[in-house]
């Protein structure tokens, strides 16, 4: 008979290991409780050290895709329309990189082209030459935290512009 205080009597299992269920209950918890800590402790240092002017140009540039792609077709701008020379399409999206970015630049003239190849192509030589040319740059850019690199930076890019321009056209 067991003994009236004894681990069995109480609901204890000396002998046998903790269930693989409980085990796995235990894993579970202490990742939640971790992943809560973490997020308690990190979210302050995020919203504090998060660079708040990138995050609202990288919006911008979004609205401004959408807000321009309300009102205005590609198909509009000068040389473009079904059929028409790739290499136009391809200089209208180096053109565009270097006002809007190129991501925004793809995601506007996409839709209406019949060659994404020479988008590609025109897009990626646009990352070239201004700053705003590619969100890459912005984001270098403004991590070097050196005013300096902003000039340095356009006189290395834009020989690369014309290098990637010239061999755009000769690759289409």
């Amino acid at each position: 008979p067991a003994v009236a205080n004894s681990p069995a009597t109480l609901g204890f299992h000396t002998c046998s290991p903790v269930s693989q269920s409980e085990e796995e209950y235990a894993e579970k918890l202490s990742g939640k409780i971790q992943r809560r800590w973490l997020t308690a402790y990190f979210r302050p240092l995020l919203l504090r050290f998060l660079d708040w002017g990138l995050l609202v140009t990288f919006t911008l540039f979004f609205i401004d895709v959408g807000f321009l792609s309300s009102f205005f077709n590609p198909h509009q701008l000068p040389g473009l329309g079904q059929g028409k020379s790739h290499i136009i399409l391809f200089l209208w999206g180096i053109l565009l990189s270097q006002v809007m970015s190129n991501v925004p630049a793809t995601l506007f003239m996409a839709p209406e082209t019949d060659s994404l190849k020479s988008l590609a192509y025109g897009v990626n030589a646009g990352g070239f030459g201004l700053f705003v040319g590619s969100m890459a740059n912005l984001i270098a850019l403004r991590m070097a935290r050196d005013r300096q690199i902003w000039r340095e930076f356009h006189v290395l890019s834009f020989p690369f512009l014309l290098f990637a321009v010239v061999t755009g056209i000769l690759f289409l």
